[in-house]
């Protein structure tokens, strides 16, 4: 077991850095209320502060907790590092869980002493296949994992505890697990499954026989308490979701007929995880007579047909527990509900965990029917054993290989256009991190390429538009992206928030101030919305708005720094702008710099070297701040105090072309040249 960790340990080794990536970046990366741990209580009772996004604003409070903790372990800061590591740990213990519920399975059914082997064996496939990779780095895919655990913490109460099953203890584990993800419902049908076919020891066809009628009584008896808990805290649930939440499909219908494929494909890739795109271009099917449709309901009648046979015979029922668990463990995302993909890979981490143990019984059953074959030669023993570090060693490689496709926006998208071209959200998402590394210009063509296939979609022409404003194209075209990215997603405040930005910064305020009120009217905790309507209300001097404003702000973020700082200028009432940024008190390096050049453009040249020599207590070897104070003095003709400054940034930085061309006039002004 040392070495299965170890193993896994070294597999993962690189990924506790690997950036944050999708959802991420509204449920953790823009949210402020998950970046304060005094916040907890607050997500169970306000369901708005699940997202920034209000369409993904699915109620699971408890996840969102533990991103709060990671952020105080991360004192703050948005570092992956720490959301990774609590990741990781809830893995890890599920997999000790999921021995102990193999073992106790295999226990039952058949002791031999190759049982912990061959259940270690399982759990080491689990843990290690790359087909899990998705799951474990993408961060808010930590609902699957998580939530898993509580199923199979729930499952392993319920085997060992006779106090638990008295008192229904083994259901708490269910209860909690469901403010982490609704899936944890599908307990219910596996428990009974569980109880059935393994410690009942009864066949399906053994419902309908009246000798069993003793069994089915005691079975309903559990059914009852393990469904009320279920699906009452899954409605409960529904009913807090936001009416703005969408699961983000169609068509339930097409959705659904899509879905027998899609599990064919998740069952062969727990054998052949290869080629798997985080953000699949799959379409949905749209005929009864598509052949993909008729092969994946061939699969399902197949397995229905199995997994009836299995249950017929003791020896074989492990093997039917487990392909029901995989079954049941896809209702959620594999029925009548339509998401917005209709697949993804996380999806098969939880269906997994009954889909190895069917495999491992079905390993096992082999070794048992030639034990004196394999026990009398050493070399069907060595072919054994290298298979075996084969498979896992192979899927502990690939999982290497793979978490290295995480590591940055741009190293994940260039993988998924890749491997999935006809996906244009996949396109938009790769032009984005083209435009993260200053290349503009191949941004703008991936843009245009996600426009042809996918139209409808909004965010495309609002990163477009941001794209074309940076490559200097004319306001009106760049102004009419923005217009069509708000009328496609007339819900989404990101929309309307780039949009209201872009027009800030051409000076139209008033028109960007009533923008922003809409997106606030819409979602009053958008705190980048907040932060930029107080700026824009601070710009207008509109100091009793403002101090209104930022006194309702510090209500709902009582450690907003940029409100309280807008209180205390509003307070103030300066009278010209240049005493209005007299004001600010960044808490930052480049905060203050910025304010320098703000000053600068105002022409209060000594408030500007003020606030450079504050930057200068953050880092006192800042060029930039060097750099500004040399421009103001060269402002207010102060040769020789300019000399000295820039003489300063040149040495620290020699190629900086600004602070050498300043040092020069100022030598040129004092007849120095």
């Amino acid at each position: 077991m040392v070495g299965a960790l170890l193993l896994l340990a070294l597999t993962y080794s690189n990924h506790f850095h690997n950036s944050f990536q999708f959802d991420d970046s509204h449920t953790l990366v823009d949210n402020r209320y998950v970046k304060d741990i005094s916040n907890v209580p607050l997500l169970f009772t306000d369901p708005t502060t699940r997202s920034t996004n209000p369409m993904n604003r699915a109620y699971r409070p408890l996840l969102t907790a533990t991103f709060a903790f990671d952020f105080w372990m991360a004192d703050g800061k948005t570092d992956p590092f720490w959301f990774h590591v609590q990741s990781f740990f809830w893995f890890v213990l599920l997999l000790f869980l999921l021995y102990l519920f193999f073992i106790k399975i295999f226990t039952l059914h058949h002791d031999h002493r190759w049982n912990k082997w061959v259940v270690l064996f399982c759990v080491a496939w689990f843990g290690l296949n790359a087909a899990h990779t998705e799951t474990i780095n993408y961060i808010s895919a930590r609902s699957d994992s998580l939530s898993t655990f509580f199923v199979v913490l729930a499952l392993v109460m319920y085997q060992y505890s006779a106090v638990s099953r008295k008192f229904f203890l083994y259901l708490v584990p269910v209860f909690i697990g469901m403010f982490v993800k609704p899936t944890v419902a599908m307990f219910a049908p596996i428990l009974l499954a569980y109880i059935w076919l393994i410690e009942e020891q009864c066949s399906f066809s053994d419902l309908f026989k009246r000798q069993h009628a003793r069994q089915l009584k005691s079975l309903v008896m559990v059914a009852i308490p393990v469904f009320i808990v279920s699906f009452a805290t899954f409605y409960f649930t529904i009913w807090m979701t936001p009416k703005t939440w969408v699961p983000g499909g169609n068509s339930p219908v097409w959705y659904a007929l899509s879905q027998p494929y899609v599990i064919l494909h998740y069952f062969q890739v727990f054998f052949l995880p290869m080629d798997l795109s985080p953000d699949t271009d799959w379409k949905q099917i749209e005929s009864l007579m598509n052949a993909k449709f008729l092969l994946g309901t061939g699969f399902l009648l197949i397995l229905g047909f199995v997994i009836w046979k299995s249950s017929q015979r003791k020896r074989l029922r492990p093997l039917a527990f487990g392909l029901l668990f995989f079954l049941f463990a896809l209702v959620p995302s594999s029925s009548i509900i339509p998401l917005a993909e209709i697949m993804n890979y996380h999806r098969v981490f939880f269906p997994n965990a009954g889909l190895v143990l069917a495999v491992g019984w079905f390993v096992y059953l082999f070794l048992l029917n030639n034990e004196s074959t394999f026990r009398g030669s050493k070399n069907w023993q060595a072919i054994i054993g290298i298979c075996v570090l084969l498979l896992l060693g192979g899927n502990a490689w690939a999982s290497h290989q793979k978490n290295k496709v995480w590591k940055t926006p741009y190293d994940l998208w260039e993988y998924v256009v890749r491997i999935s071209p006809h996906n244009g959200r996949a396109w938009m998402n790769y032009g984005l991190a083209q435009m993260r590394k200053g290349e503009n210009e191949a941004a703008l063509r991936s843009y245009e390429l996600a426009a042809e296939l996918w139209p409808v979609y909004g965010y495309i022409y609002v990163n477009r538009a941001i794209c074309k404003s940076a490559l200097g194209y004319p306001d009106k075209e760049v102004e009419a992206d923005y217009r069509l990215g708000k009328q496609l997603r007339p819900n989404e405040p990101s929309m309307s928030f780039y949009y209201c930005r872009w027009l800030y910064g051409k000076g139209r305020k008033q028109e960007a101030l009533r923008q922003m009120n809409m997106i606030l009217k819409q979602q009053p905790g958008y705190y980048f919305a907040i932060t930029m309507k107080l700026l824009i209300l601070s710009d207008l001097m509109k100091w009793e708005a403002l101090e209104k404003f930022a006194g309702q702000c510090l209500q709902r973020f009582p450690d907003s720094k940029e409100a309280r700082q807008s209180l205390k200028i509003a307070k103030s009432k300066p009278k010209t702008k240049g005493e209005m940024l007299a004001l600010k008190e960044p808490e930052s390096h480049d905060g203050w710099i910025t304010l320098s050049l703000d000053l600068y453009y105002e022409g209060d040249y000594k408030a500007m070297i003020n606030a450079c020599n504050k930057a200068l207590e953050y880092d006192p070897n800042s060029y930039l701040a060097y750099n500004n104070i040399c421009s103001a003095h060269i402002e207010l003709e102060q040769w020789a105090k300019a000399i000295a400054a820039c003489e300063k940034a040149v040495a620290l930085k020699p190629d900086f072309e600004n602070a050498v061309n300043n040092l020069k006039l100022a030598r040129e002004k004092k007849g120095l040249n």
